[in-house]
């Protein structure tokens, strides 16, 4: 270290602390500003529900913490008439747990991964949503990494869709 005498090692002490602090804050402002900002990405602005990007990088941890815990993983596919809003998302988050994800894939589409200790509590819990949630369309199956719910989410969707319009006539 230098040898300073006096006023200018205290003035050089203070100045390099107060430079660390200030660089420390920035960096950890800087980290929060961005966890901020991936927040946002991963939900709808409109009903601030996850996203549909969020779900492709969610579903694959869930299946696999499903299977480390040997536990079943739920899709719930909810479709209404017309586009969710905050209101109606805010409703329909309501019936949920904290932990059952919520992700808008459509402007009409709403999937939810719900957690299960057997594959039976799906149905239950699908009569259960059916009744609180009597305007909606609803549908389920149980995922597994052996049939991977992505691929088949558009499929799930579609058929989902034609049982809401079937039920419209």
């Amino acid at each position: 270290m230098l040898q300073l005498d006096g006023a200018f090692r205290a003035a050089y002490i203070t100045t390099f602390w107060l430079v660390t602090l200030l660089t420390s804050l920035h960096s950890f402002t800087q980290h929060l500003r961005q966890e901020k900002l991936q927040k946002q990405l991963n939900r709808d602005a409109r009903t601030q529900l996850f996203n549909l990007q969020q779900l492709k990088l969610d579903l694959p941890k869930e299946q696999a913490r499903a299977e480390r815990e040997a536990t079943d993983l739920g899709v719930i596919y909810l479709i209404d008439d017309k586009s969710f809003d905050q209101n109606n998302a805010t409703k329909i988050a309501s019936h949920f747990a904290p932990y059952e994800g919520l992700y808008l894939v459509a402007s009409n589409q709403i999937i939810a991964l719900i957690p299960l200790a057997e594959a039976a509590d799906l149905k239950l819990r699908e009569a259960l949503l059916l009744k609180q949630l009597p305007t909606l369309n609803i549908s389920a199956q149980v995922s597994s990494l052996e049939e991977p719910t992505l691929g088949h989410l558009e499929s799930c969707s579609k058929q989902a869709s034609l049982l809401a319009s079937k039920a419209a006539l």
